[in-house]
């Protein structure tokens, strides 16, 4: 039988330890991982504004990309309140919109994609979230903000031949951002 039991005491303050039988093996201390993960995020909020004033992170370098993603999901988390979470989110959206046009200009129709999809996905957060926590103030903003990227949307996919995967997958973007606006009008 595994038993978890947590020391208080000055040799084993805040470690778990798993018991199995006579043997114990001390697994990881809390106070670790919490200073691990602090220093893991740490860097984020020092050198992550540098990082984008230099140069932009787009999709086509991926494990840049994806560390840049997994920072911008720790801020989401740390962003508490609501009303901070949807400024955070609209700063998103429009990060999520300069993928695609990137994306859209070099023609990188191996990641068109993956990018279109944050892009509504995004956009679909940013609607649930306010609809969930009845931001009505933040409302219009938002479907202010989805009404000029669905003109910009109109261009990217003006780029792409009617027939192709690539038009399609801005259109979808622009026919969720529809949705997305109606739902914002109705609520």
């Amino acid at each position: 039988m595994i038993i978890y039991e947590i020391f208080t005491g000055g040799q084993a303050v805040g470690e778990w330890i798993l018991k199995w039988g006579q043997n114990k093996v001390i697994i990881i201390g809390m106070k670790k991982i919490l200073s691990s993960l602090l220093l893991l995020i740490f860097p984020l909020f020092v050198f992550t504004p540098s990082v984008y004033a230099a140069a932009r992170i787009y999709p086509d370098s991926v494990s840049k990309y994806n560390f840049k993603r997994l920072g911008e999901k720790i801020i989401l988390l740390l962003n508490f309140s609501p009303s901070a979470k949807v400024k955070y989110m609209q700063k998103l959206i429009e990060e999520r919109l300069l993928e695609l046009e990137y994306i859209t200009e070099t023609k990188n129709i191996a990641h068109i994609e993956k990018t279109s999809q944050r892009y509504e996905t995004t956009a679909g957060e940013l609607t649930e979230l306010i609809i969930i926590k009845s931001l009505r103030r933040d409302a219009g903003r938002v479907r202010d903000k989805f009404d000029k990227h669905t003109e910009i949307l109109k261009f990217l996919r003006s780029q792409f031949k009617q027939d192709t995967a690539e038009w399609r997958f801005v259109q979808n973007d622009i026919n969720s951002l529809k949705i997305y606006s109606d739902q914002l009008s109705s609520f």
